[in-house]
């Protein structure tokens, strides 16, 4: 075979090997392909057992693993509904609350919000071995969910984790794989996800990281300095916490890190001789690594210069005479000290500016209390709420303020994530969303039985400081809507004694009554729906009558197509011809049996068609 024949089958090979990576960063391991990790990734939603490979690999197993990875495939089985009056300015935001189990909400806006949200920060329970976490069940419909948010009790969606459980890191594995899962299939391709935790996890929880979102995309571990002291308890007491970076695909992040301020650019850069190219600072003109070595002259007292031990000039002979005369290096302020490179603010490349991994001033839990306190005008109301200064720092670092970028936060708390978008589009007129997540959780507050309670009133006290502090003349959004799980409002066939004639004929009853369950509003079967065709929560719905025909419009920037919804018995002639017309390649939906064979045929040549 010729030379230049094999060299590009290795390319070939490797072009695939790069695909597999970017599919399936989770299935390599330091750079090797683990085929039988492989293998589980694609076939994980058949329910079977695999064959275990003979060579063995770097990886973090515990009992439960395979059933976690199978609670991030499960389709949803309910729904979300608007509860209209509990938000703010409901029709003009685009910011979503969602009450409910975080992992089946997960599973709802997966299609809606595949590939769209820029951020996700999440403060997971830490397992410290008080913390409540989640119990997960692989089979439980969302009808149980409902039954049990009266809520959330020893029998209900939490349970304790104690350390002398012989399955204590075990049960917080299998509660956060799966949500990670779904997390990672929400980013965008330049999407991060932001995640904090104690010391309890922070190792188990960097192996499972690496494994879903691949090692290659970890972007960093910031400590965070939570406390001034770790009241003597432990060894070596503990006053910080980590958050763990990740990118969906590290190649296509940009520029990362706090925006330039005037304040940074006042306090490193000045212009004492008022040169005309800005402010500047000064840089050594030496460098460790091996360059060029010579005198230099300075041309006021013909002093000479050579690098300091060890070191070497940054630029040639010539590059150094051609910047003393131009002034981009200067011998000190009094002109005879030695020479350092004169370097301007307004060559500066890019408009970030970089951060290390300690954080010892970004707000202290003490600062989020206090916070909290002043907000609600009455102490403890949440326990260990972040501080807003801190959630503002990491949103400021990844998302950017002019391209609506969506913050989403599935672990919402008291809703700290939510007050650091509403406060940092005020300082810099930015439009970032939100999307917040809570489950219905028991407090011991009597005002606030649920924390999620507190979540929606702090993100309504947040708004009302803030315009009254600006009258929002800006016009920012400043509102909220809020959706609550639901089971779903389209009836779905039970399982029933086949022997039982009576039951079958009953159900068979309820469909050709109406495939809806009873007492269902239009608007709940609209949003469900629209969350089936991958339409957002924050969609735009219009109505109109036509012919007696109610069709609701569907419409959002981010989707190419129309959804068109008619719950009506039967659809007029005239009507079919207005939607072929008007919404070509669209969607339309509407009963079975309001469609001729004739009106589907004819509507199916210009849209796509469903029943139901």
């Amino acid at each position: 075979m010729p030379i230049e024949e094999l060299k590009r089958l290795e390319r070939v090979d490797e072009d695939r090997i790069e695909k597999l990576k970017e599919l399936f960063p989770e299935a390599f391991v330091e750079g090797i392909l683990n085929i039988d990790k492989l293998r589980e990734e694609l076939k994980a939603l058949e329910d079977e057992s695999f064959e275990e490979g003979n060579e063995e690999f770097y990886s973090l197993n515990w009992t439960g693993k395979r059933e976690a990875r199978k609670l991030a495939m499960l389709p949803p089985n309910g729904t979300l509904k608007f509860v209209e009056n509990e938000g703010i300015n409901e029709n003009n935001t685009r910011n979503i609350f969602i009450e409910g189990d975080n992992l089946e909400v997960l599973r709802q806006i997966k299609k809606s919000y595949s590939g769209r949200i820029k951020l996700i920060f999440i403060d997971p329970p830490y397992n410290t071995g008080s913390d409540l976490i989640y119990k997960d069940d692989f089979k439980e419909p969302t009808e149980k969910y409902l039954q049990k948010t009266g809520q959330a009790d020893e029998e209900g969606l939490l349970t304790a984790n104690p350390k002398a459980s012989g399955r204590f890191h075990t049960n917080w594995l299998n509660m956060m794989y799966p949500r990670l899962k779904l997390a990672k299939s929400l980013l965008k391709d330049d999407g991060v996800i932001c995640i904090t935790i104690g010391e309890e996890e922070v190792s188990n929880l960097k192996l499972v990281a690496n494994e879903i979102f691949g090692e290659s995309n970890f972007l960093g571990c910031i400590i965070w300095k939570k406390k001034t002291n770790g009241n003597n308890v432990g060894f070596i007491p503990s006053v910080h916490d980590y958050i763990l970076c990740y990118a969906r695909n590290v190649d296509s992040v940009g520029e990362i890190g706090l925006p330039i301020s005037q304040e940074y650019i006042e306090k490193n850069y000045s212009n004492p001789d008022n040169d005309p190219r800005g402010p500047w600072t000064v840089q050594d003109l030496s460098a460790n690594h091996v360059g060029p070595y010579f005198p230099i002259t300075n041309p006021l007292n013909g002093e000479v210069h050579l690098p300091p031990k060890g070191r070497y000039w940054v630029f040639n002979e010539e590059e150094v005479k051609k910047r003393i005369k131009d002034g981009r290096i200067i011998f000190g302020k009094s002109g005879t000290a030695r020479p350092v490179q004169k370097v301007f603010f307004a060559d500066k490349k890019g408009s970030r500016q970089k951060s290390d991994s300690l954080w010892d001033k970004h707000g202290m839990n003490s600062d989020g209390t206090e916070e909290l306190t002043q907000l609600f005008e009455a102490p403890k109301i949440f326990s260990h709420p972040k501080p807003s200064k801190l959630l503002k720092n990491i949103i400021n670092m990844f998302t950017d303020s002019l391209t609506n970028d969506i913050v989403l936060d599935f672990f919402a708390g008291s809703g700290t994530s939510g007050h650091a978008v509403y406060e940092l589009n005020q300082e810099d007129k930015g439009n970032r969303q939100f999307i917040l997540i809570q489950l219905p959780e028991k407090t011991d507050n009597s005002q606030y039985p649920v924390i999620s309670e507190i979540t929606k009133t702090r993100l309504k006290k947040v708004v009302e400081k803030l315009n009254n502090d600006d009258g929002n003349k800006e016009g920012l959004d400043r509102g909220f809507s809020v959706f609550k799980m639901e089971k779903s409002n389209i009836r779905k066939w039970q399982s029933f004694d086949g022997n039982n004639i009576d039951s079958l004929n009953q159900m068979l009853d309820l469909f050709a009554n109406s495939p809806f369950i009873e007492e269902v509003n239009e608007i709940d079967i609209i949003t469900e729906l629209m969350l089936h065709q991958g339409f957002p929560l924050d969609s735009k719905l219009g109505k109109e009558t036509r012919e007696s025909n109610v069709l609701w419009i569907v419409q959002h920037d981010n989707v190419p197509f129309s959804l068109v919804v008619c719950l009506d018995d039967k659809l007029h002639e005239e009507v079919g011809g207005y939607l072929s017309m008007n919404f070509v390649n669209g969607t339309f939906i509407c009963l079975d049996n309001a469609l001729s064979n004739e009106q589907k045929i004819l509507l199916s040549e210009s849209m796509n068609v469903k029943t139901i």
